[in-house]
């Protein structure tokens, strides 16, 4: 199989892979994921699939983005419900979600850089924002 095909081959596993993640709730997606790709990329042809450390390792990395962006949408989702929902208590389980979201995204951030993830920074730093807005309003009640 040549270069070419490979990566396209390759990219289409990795699309598949990152799908995998985004929809995971509970972090798990991304070890399974990566086990899709490298049984998919192997059965295909056994003796030329070939994965050196620097693109698992780069399999790997997206797959944390793509997970660190899904919680920043989520932690939108859940403050956003939060906003609407008139039950105080749900809309506290809805606000702490959001919470638990952008504490994930300060981990990754934290170890693995700003200054490389300057959109996520600022989603984050948005999400944050909002927070703070959501609970003055709600302690001015």
């Amino acid at each position: 199989m040549g270069d070419l095909a490979r990566t396209s081959e390759l990219e289409g596993v990795m699309a598949a892979a990152s799908e995998a993640v985004s929809v995971s709730t509970d972090g798990t997606g991304a070890i399974y994921a990566l086990a899709f790709v490298l049984m998919d990329a192997t059965s295909a042809d056994a003796h030329t699939a070939v994965f050196d450390s620097r693109s698992v390792r780069e399999m790997l990395r997206e797959m944390r983005v793509q997970f660190v962006r899904t919680e920043l949408v989520l932690g939108f989702t859940f403050l956003q419900s939060a906003g609407m929902l008139r039950d105080p208590k749900r809309a506290q389980k809805s606000v702490q979600a959001a919470i638990l979201a952008l504490r994930t995204v300060n981990r990754f951030l934290a170890k693995h850089g700003d200054d490389e993830y300057a959109d996520i920074c600022r989603r984050r730093d948005e999400l944050r924002g909002r927070l703070r807005e959501m609970t003055r309003a709600t302690r001015q009640r």
